[in-house]
Formats: structure tokens, C-alpha cells, sequence
């Protein structure tokens, strides 16, 4: 019956716009590895999300300081201003577009792209913390059924995994007609990229709010 529950609240779950958005969007102007990437972004972030809540903030904090390391509350207030501040200058360079040849490049940098890619799945899942009503549930009914910590893991990979499906199936289908969708967003894709690089620096500026409220928070206990 959990089971049931569980695969039934993440299937209802997974019709999330922004998200399909975000990764439509990418695999349109960067190809399906960047889709790839942002799903991994997606996936970790709500598995990390369901065991937080599994856990309880409170508990999720204490565990962060039981690491005992040093002035990890400076730390990561620290990281959560850099993240912020890293959010506003994409921000500045919202209406930034690269040239046609910047879009397949065979350098280093495609690498941090995809790394990037990942973040801004990450970002964009923890942004949508706040509407994540499902995923409370379902992690109250994992409470209530009195599993051991292990299955407790097992069923937020499960929801993860089904949170992510549709996604998934779009990138997987896009790959094949990744040259006909090109073709037709020929003409927009500036104006996708910088709708891109706007939801870009609008979740890396929640992200770093988030750093920086949990360091906050770990100073003032």
C-alpha cells in the first residue's frame, strides 16, 4: 500500500511545467547531454529533499554540525553569498548571447556547461521547495509506515526516479529529433537562451538564500 501511495503521488508529482520546461529549453540549444545533466541535477535534489524531510530540518541541521567541521556555519554563509552573488552577475548578463559556433564547442568549457547544467536542476528543484506539497506527504506517509532507515531510502530513489520520468522521456525522444527541433527553433533560440539564462540566475539566487539561511541558522542554534 505505500508503495502504491508513493508511486502514485510522484507520478502526479512529475507534472511539473517548470521543470519540463527548463529541460526542454536546454536540450533545444545544447543537445540532450545537457538534458541529461539537469535531469541528474533534478534526481539528486529530490532525493536530498525527500530525506530532509524524512529527517526533519531539525535533525538535518543537527547531523550538519555533528560533521564537526570548522566554523561550517561561516562556511557555508560564505558559499551562499558566492552563490547569490554568482546569480546576480548571470543576472546582469541575462541578454548575453553566444555566436552559432559557441554552441557545440570542443573545449573544456563544454564540460563546465554540462556542470552548470546540473546546478541549474539542482537550483530550479530547490527553488520549488515552497510547492512541494506531495513530496511532504509522501514522506509523512514513509513516518507513519515505521520503515527502517534503508527502505526509507529506497522509496525517495523510487519517487526521485518517477518525479524525473517525464523529463527523462523527453530527452530520450528529443535526442532522435534533436536536428528537426533545431530547425524549427532556429529563429528563437536567443530568445531561449536568455529566458534560460534568467531562470538560471533566479535559482542560483535562491539556492544561495538557502546556503545562506542554513549557515545562519546553524550560527544562531
Amino acid at each position: 500500500m505505500l508503495t502504491l501511495t508513493i508511486v502514485s503521488l510522484a507520478i502526479v508529482d512529475s507534472i511539473n511545467p517548470t521543470i519540463i520546461a527548463g529541460a526542454i529549453l536546454l536540450i533545444l540549444y545544447r543537445g540532450a547531454w545537457s538534458g541529461w545533466a539537469y535531469i541528474i541535477g533534478v534526481l539528486l535534489t529530490t532525493w536530498f529533499q525527500g530525506i530532509a524531510l524524512y529527517c526533519g530540518a531539525s535533525q538535518l541541521l543537527h547531523q550538519i554540525s555533528w560533521l564537526n567541521i570548522p566554523h561550517v556555519q561561516w562556511i557555508l554563509i560564505i558559499v551562499g553569498l558566492g552563490v547569490i552573488a554568482y546569480g546576480l552577475y548571470c543576472w546582469k548578463h541575462r541578454y548575453k548571447t553566444p555566436e552559432h559556433k559557441q554552441w557545440r564547442s570542443p573545449s573544456s568549457v563544454k564540460y563546465t556547461s554540462y556542470i552548470k547544467d546540473l546546478i541549474l536542476g539542482s537550483a530550479t528543484t530547490l527553488a520549488e521547495t515552497p510547492t512541494a506539497l506531495f513530496l511532504v506527504i509522501a514522506a509523512l506517509e514513509v513516518q507513519q509506515a515505521g520503515v527502517n532507515a534503508f527502505v526509507a531510502l529506497l522509496y525517495f530513489c523510487l519517487y526521485a526516479a518517477l518525479y524525473t520520468l517525464p523529463v527523462v522521456a523527453i530527452t530520450a525522444i528529443a535526442a532522435r529529433q534533436e536536428k528537426r527541433l533545431k530547425s524549427w527553433f532556429s529563429g528563437r533560440l536567443n530568445s531561449l537562451y536568455i529566458r534560460l539564462n534568467i531562470g538560471f540566475s533566479i535559482a542560483m539566487v535562491a539556492l544561495g538564500i538557502l546556503i545562506f539561511a542554513t549557515g545562519l541558522s546553524l550560527l544562531i542554534s
